[in-house]
């Protein structure tokens, strides 16, 4: 199932996607705490970086562009400073925003995150609910149409700000009579998306607006029928956090799909994932199960990222790979993502480098004090043309993928990734380490990336040799001695 899945989340041409809704800026100060306030007992924040990104449909947008589709973007911004900064991510994450209206009378949302490390403090909302008139929502249309006619689907992205309403629905519909128009709602009137193809509510939601308790499976399955006589064209996905995700379909098919989180620093926006994995899923004919299963992978890629940070297919791909080592696995696209999470979390990125033929005792002393050198170790090997280049023929005796994947399973790597070239400089320069790492046979002066990674403030580490352990040595030992004629 996982190589069938793999191949198709890889189609050969892309799906086409309308994302609309209630667009916002994301604002993040982050810093460090180191005393309480003498004025209050409150936390002193001390500011070392600000970082905006998208978010609301702008991040649904986002991921939609990342996993690979083809967007364009409907919705609201002001002419203001946020808004020039939405409009400025967006362009940088690929997203056609043709379908931004601008709202003379609101300012942009903007949701400002104070965080010490990876622990918020305090959110501040700057908002103010502003309707589109039946003229704006023409001119959102006719925009979006402009950008990209014939979405494959339509998906709308409600927050409750103004944008999206019963008119909009309406003209949707009227609009794509035969496009599945997949709606992530908001608020108890769900008259309002009366039509829709899917309804994706978390368990909160769906009990605020039919009033059932849900404490169990049965009990869920029974409110989302409930909600399903509210709009009776939808079949319902309802996120159920830590619990997955659960399919109520019109013809009356459940199905459960459980969460696939491995590590939570922040929630914020894997909402937004899950239902853009979930529409580019169904967008290229995924079943059920498979696009369920997709969403839930995504959404749990993306609680282990810092703020609304899109996920990204190669991501993606890499955890729906063919084995359990698949998801330390990372291409090149995926290297600055790693990267950034990496500096957001205050965490020291470390890079060692090697062929990893046949590994032996003295790669594994390597890669151990590798990684205590920091707190994460990615480690890049060369593809099979390289070592040939490098090795002469009949090297590598392993091929990279089984190299990758042997190096994926000690627990003392991190991440892995295969580069082609002849030195590893380029894969150094996309990830940009804290620390690089080499064995004894290296001088600083002879290896590759040291004056890069200390130009940006990073240091090299040189491990000594565990005397007498080489591939080479272990190759030759291999080798049939001459016999006396």
């Amino acid at each position: 199932m996982a190589e069938d899945l793999h191949d198709k989340l890889s189609p050969t041409t892309p799906p086409r996607l309308w994302v609309i809704g209630d667009v916002m800026l994301d604002r993040y100060l982050l810093g460090g705490v180191e005393r309480i306030s003498p004025e209050a007992p409150v936390p002193v924040l001390h500011l070392e970086r600000t970082l905006d990104r998208v978010g609301g449909a702008a991040n649904v947008a986002q991921n939609v562009a990342a996993l690979g589709g083809v967007v364009a973007l409907g919705g609201a911004i002001a002419d203001d400073e946020p808004g020039a900064a939405v409009r400025r991510l967006l362009a940088q994450a690929g997203v056609r925003a043709a379908g931004l209206v601008v709202h003379a009378s609101a300012p942009t949302t903007v949701k400002t995150r104070a965080l010490a490390g990876v622990h918020q403090l305090l959110r501040i909302d700057s908002e103010q609910r502003a309707a589109l008139s039946a003229r704006e929502i023409d001119d959102l249309l006719e925009r979006l149409h402009a950008d990209l006619p014939g979405p494959d689907v339509v998906l709308v992205s409600d927050y409750d700000k103004g944008v999206v309403g019963a008119a909009l629905v309406a003209r949707l519909r009227a609009r794509f009579p035969a496009t599945p128009i997949f709606v992530d709602p908001k608020g108890r009137d769900y008259a309002r998306y009366a039509g829709v193809s899917l309804i994706t509510p978390n368990e909160r939601e769906v009990h605020l607006v039919t009033g059932i308790e849900i404490g169990d499976d049965a009990s869920l399955v029974e409110a989302t029928r409930a909600l399903q006589r509210v709009v009776p064209t939808a079949d319902v996905v309802v996120t159920r956090g830590a619990r997955g995700m659960t399919l109520v379909s019109r013809e009356g098919q459940v199905l459960h799909s459980p969460a696939r989180a491995r590590r939570v620093f922040d929630v914020t926006g894997a909402g937004d994932t899950a239902i853009a994995a979930l529409a580019v899923g169904r967008a290229l004919a995924l079943d059920w199960r498979d696009a369920l299963h997709a969403a839930n992978v995504a959404a749990g890629i993306a609680v282990g990222k810092i703020g609304a940070a899109p996920v990204y297919r190669t991501e993606l791909l890499s955890v729906l790979g063919r084995d359990e080592f698949s998801v330390k696995l990372i291409d090149r696209a995926g290297l600055a993502e790693l990267r950034r999470t990496a500096s957001l979390l205050g965490q020291r990125l470390v890079f060692t480098n090697g062929c990893f033929d046949l590994l032996h005792v003295g790669h594994l002393r390597l890669l151990q004090e590798a990684r205590a050198q920091g707190d994460l170790l990615l480690v890049a090997i060369n593809g099979d043309a390289s070592v040939r280049r490098l090795k002469g023929a009949g090297r590598p005796i392993v091929g990279e993928e089984d190299r990758a994947a042997m190096l994926a399973g000690l627990d003392a790597v991190d991440f892995v990734t295969i580069f082609d070239e002849d030195t590893p400089l380029e894969t150094i320069h996309h990830s940009r380490p804290d620390v690089l790492v080499k064995g004894g046979d290296y001088r600083r002066e002879t290896i590759v990336g040291a004056a890069e990674v200390e130009g940006w403030g990073g240091r090299v580490h040189v491990v000594p040799l565990v005397e007498g352990r080489s591939t080479t040595r272990m190759i030759d030992g291999m080798k049939p001695h001459a016999r006396p004629s």
